[in-house]
């Protein structure tokens, strides 16, 4: 068994909070600091891979209490919850504003043109209730979907979460279906 440690630098620290540090025990043999570094990369990921299953589970998707009772039914019904989960883990790690990736290319231009429409709705009338992001960075999206799912939008408070961003692309996804229910009845 070996222990590999790894200590946050008190600069990087923000105000009022203790520096993080990880001590990772691992049956890895470890000889060489590039060795420690790709397995601390590893740890790392699967902290991703439990946000993922969190989704699917009774706190997100709750998957483990389906009526379905064919492998098929349950495989599809999981196919469609990772998907899901994906667009909101990829949601979520475009808080930080204006993100690189764009929205287009996770979103339809429909879905941006509510998207835009939402963002004039829910942003205050002061600057710290404003979205601080480019209408074609990720991010645009990313702080709309958090509103939507009960973020308030201020900076001073916590980052929204997981389960924030899935409950408002859930409330984004309806309010969708109705914008392209409308779209259709105008053009008869």
């Amino acid at each position: 068994m070996q222990v590999i440690q790894v200590r946050e630098h008190p600069e990087t620290v923000p105000l009022g909070e203790e520096p993080i540090i990880w001590r990772l025990w691992t049956s890895e043999h470890i000889e060489y600091f590039d060795e420690a570094i790709e397995l601390l990369e590893c740890y790392t990921t699967r902290w991703y891979i439990e946000e993922a299953f969190r989704l699917l589970k009774t706190e997100g998707f709750d998957l483990e209490s389906t009526e379905l009772e064919s492998g098929t039914g349950i495989r599809k019904l999981l196919l469609i919850a990772m998907e899901a989960s994906v667009k909101i883990m990829q949601l979520k790690s475009a808080r930080a504003v204006n993100s690189k990736e764009k929205i287009i290319d996770y979103f339809t231009e429909d879905e941006i043109e509510l998207l835009e429409q939402i963002n004039d709705y829910l942003q205050g009338d002061t600057e710290r209730l404003k979205n601080p992001n480019s209408k074609n960075s990720l991010s645009f999206a990313s702080w709309i979907i958090a509103r939507l799912g009960g973020w308030k939008g201020y900076e001073s408070q916590r980052p929204p979460g997981t389960i924030t961003f899935k409950k408002g692309l859930e409330r984004f996804e309806l309010a969708y279906l109705g914008f392209v229910v409308g779209k259709d009845m105008c053009k008869r």
